[in-house]
């Protein structure tokens, strides 16, 4: 009936082929059957650290590495960062192109289609979030990345300490 089935989980990720034959009572003829088996890529989420006022890069593939929730699987055929938005970068996940420069934390965010980014001179600190998406011809996964924005440590002048009887008297 030219019907078939492919049957055992998990299929591993490839091309695979298969040899088939027809006849009728005037002959036969050959043919040749290809499947690519691909797998949807899966985005872990991410915890980066920077400084105020100062260029941020992170080299590729650093989002696609572990950095506190696991590292990103990337599926077959490897997927790419598409778009990234929401959280504390304009948008949604969808609204900006990998490789585009948005606003964020008082400097920009860049986020390139390799997992590098760069966060160029944020001006505030604390907790900032963006998200981005992973995509290949499978699907598509998306991830949540923390930024903590870290200040310069102050320094405070110390008063000096005169020690009497053992003990200190800070100021004295």
């Amino acid at each position: 009936d030219g019907s078939w089935s492919l049957t055992g989980q998990p299929f591993t990720p490839g091309t695979y082929t298969f040899d088939y034959r027809i006849t009728n009572v005037a002959g036969f003829s050959d043919a040749i059957v290809t499947l690519i088996i691909q797998d949807p890529p899966v985005a872990q989420n991410d915890v980066l650290t920077a400084t105020v006022n100062i260029v941020n890069n992170y080299a590729a593939p650093t989002l696609f590495n572990d950095n506190s929730s696991g590292t990103d699987y990337l599926g077959t055929p490897a997927a790419t960062i598409v778009s990234f938005g929401g959280g504390d970068a304009p948008g949604t996940v969808t609204t900006n192109a990998a490789g585009a420069t948005v606003a964020f934390a008082g400097g920009t965010l860049t986020v390139n289609a390799n997992g590098s980014l760069a966060i160029t001179n944020p001006t505030a600190t604390g907790a900032f979030t963006f998200l981005y998406r992973i995509q290949n011809a499978s699907g598509f996964s998306d991830a949540t990345v923390t930024v903590n924005i870290q200040g310069p440590p102050d320094g405070f002048d110390d008063s000096a300490a005169t020690v009497l009887g053992g003990t200190s008297t800070p100021g004295s």
